[in-house]
């Protein structure tokens, strides 16, 4: 009869107390996000960090959030679930696909990459590239986006959907001027917010009612501000250098 060494003992004792370790990480320290199901689980512990994988039918559940793929992993050293293959992301009534997803536990943040799509009511929502934020339920669509539904096509690099007031925000074009503008999804009504003629990069403020953009006046790139409902607007110059790709800090002062 032969017998198992100490050292393999050991070996698969450490394995089992890294998923238990990844299992708890998930559910309890964060406690934002639940492993439902996988087919298989290992863990591998190099130096002071534990790589833990996943394969098969796996599911994720964050509040009402629920997220699928078919491979996954997360490293002890940070708050990070990623992802791969066959991914979707159900929640209420949007459902989202993409190739493979960074989700920020911490942040509560979502990283989407690759063939993005979504079914938002009429209008079929595609990108190469996205954010999903769920603190503030709206998602960033980043490369070669479109929203089609039967009466309109936009496309545009950047488009922010912001879900709880059902309205868009893009860097629309007119022949050769790009405003920062906002589509009702409701009425299907389009209002340019900026008159400025190079705008890009718009950031929606936490509050909703503000949006910083990056504009230009001939060859000096500086920031402006825009607010959504009064239209009046206001510049951020830069005292040195220039000014480009806006964003709202997380931290309150």
């Amino acid at each position: 009869m032969k017998h198992k060494s100490i050292q393999n003992v050991n070996n698969n004792v450490i394995k089992k107390v890294c998923v238990l370790f990844f299992l708890l990480n998930i559910v309890f320290a964060q406690d934002k996000i639940e492993l439902i199901q996988a087919d298989s689980l290992s863990s591998i512990q190099t130096n002071n960090e534990t790589l833990t994988s996943l394969r098969g039918n796996i599911i994720f559940k964050k509040g009402d959030q629920l997220l699928f793929g078919d491979r996954a992993s997360q490293s002890s050293n940070n708050d990070i679930v990623k992802l791969y293959d066959n991914v979707k992301i159900e929640d209420g009534n949007k459902t989202i696909f993409c190739d493979s997803l960074f989700f920020d536990t911490e942040k509560d943040k979502i990283e989407l990459l690759g063939r993005v799509s979504m079914n938002n009511g009429n209008q079929i929502i595609t990108s190469t590239k996205g954010r999903l934020d769920n603190k503030n339920e709206k998602i960033t669509l980043l490369s070669n986006s479109t929203i089609d539904d039967k009466n309109q096509k936009i496309e545009g690099d950047l488009i922010e959907i912001v879900f709880d007031k059902s309205e868009i925000i893009f860097v629309h074009r007119s022949n050769s001027d790009f405003n920062i503008a906002k589509l009702d999804l409701s009425s299907r009504n389009l209002e340019v917010l900026t008159s400025t003629k190079n705008d890009e990069s718009p950031c929606i403020a936490p509050n909703g009612n503000v949006i910083i953009y990056s504009t230009k006046e001939g060859n000096l790139s500086y920031l402006a501000g825009v607010n959504i409902s009064s239209k009046v607007s206001f510049k951020l110059p830069a005292l040195y250098g220039e000014l480009k790709e806006p964003a709202w800090s997380p931290f309150l002062r």
